[in-house]
């Protein structure tokens, strides 16, 4: 709360939520923490004097504000989707979710997210609580190069609608009655690294045999192939889910060609590092491999 300063001595702040009333003697600061507690609070203001020639000020006709609820239970998949619980939702939709990562120590917030690996700013507004999930790339405009592997931390709070981004989200009050919650717990994650020496090697049964370097993580439980035909989307091929961080290759030829029967065509291979462990997110595909099939000639 900001005050603007006149010839009083000092301020009583009163300030009641519910039942509850608590008076505060601010002396003559022009500014006061209101509580962290969420809920609805009405607040007035008496300009006090000296007792003597300064005569006390009658309260102000008291305002009224909306202290929003902190996002609980926060969490993350290790598909990178980050959840929590909410008791925003159904006609609540001008209540919506704000981000901002935490690296040693320094908060990126969304005005200033173009400070984080060169990303751009990112409008938080598309993320309505009652969704209560977002993808951890769609932080930063769905660009998912951004999130490389490391260690990152984020919390969540719940913001107004009309909310302005031109100052600091924590703790302001912005343009509105409502005031933005408290900031969730920290969730800390860690994004695996990417495998790399992804090559295709032939066995003495002439197969095709996909392999990779074997990831030293400790959090690897596995890996994840992605084929997909030459010019298709990923969301059009198909995964493969291999299982122990030693197992590094897989048998293109007989596990995925003659399983389906498949006799020409050219085909993408990359791969993935997951994981089973908690807060431990698979990392991106890595480098990929193109493989072609050459039909066989029939001359009969």
């Amino acid at each position: 709360v900001s005050i603007n300063s006149n010839s009083a001595l000092g301020y009583n702040l009163l300030i009641q939520k519910g039942k509850t009333t608590k008076t505060y003697d601010i002396g003559s600061k022009t500014s006061f923490n209101l509580p962290d507690e969420a809920g609805t609070y009405k607040i007035s203001l008496q300009a006090y004097g000296d007792g003597g020639q300064i005569i006390d000020g009658k309260y102000s006709e008291p305002i009224e504000f909306d202290k929003l609820k902190a996002p609980k239970n926060i969490k993350i998949n290790s598909d990178g989707v980050i959840s929590w619980d909410s008791d925003y939702t159904g006609s609540l939709v001008n209540i919506r979710a704000g981000f901002y990562v935490e690296l040693n120590g320094e908060k990126y917030l969304p005005y200033d997210m173009d400070k984080f690996n060169g990303a751009s700013p990112v409008d938080m507004g598309n993320y309505i609580v009652s969704t209560k999930s977002v993808e951890l790339n769609k932080l930063y405009n769905g660009n998912e190069n951004n999130f490389i592997q490391g260690e990152y931390k984020v919390r969540i709070v719940t913001i107004p609608l009309n909310m302005t981004f031109e100052v600091p989200i924590l703790g302001t009050i912005g343009h509105t009655k409502d005031l933005i919650s408290n900031a969730s717990a920290l969730l800390t994650f860690t994004k695996l690294e990417q495998p790399y020496g992804l090559k295709v090697d032939r066995n003495e049964n002439n197969h095709y045999i996909i392999n990779w370097t074997r990831s030293l993580n400790s959090n690897v439980s596995g890996y994840q192939l992605l084929i997909k035909e030459v010019g298709k989307e990923d969301s059009e091929g198909e995964t493969i889910n291999i299982s122990g961080v030693n197992n590094t290759s897989y048998d293109f030829t007989n596990d995925y060609l003659l399983a389906k029967s498949i006799t020409s065509g050219s085909y993408v291979v990359k791969v993935r590092a997951t994981s089973t462990t908690s807060n431990i997110v698979n990392s991106e595909y890595g480098e990929e491999i193109t493989l072609k099939l050459v039909e066989n000639i029939d001359l009969t």
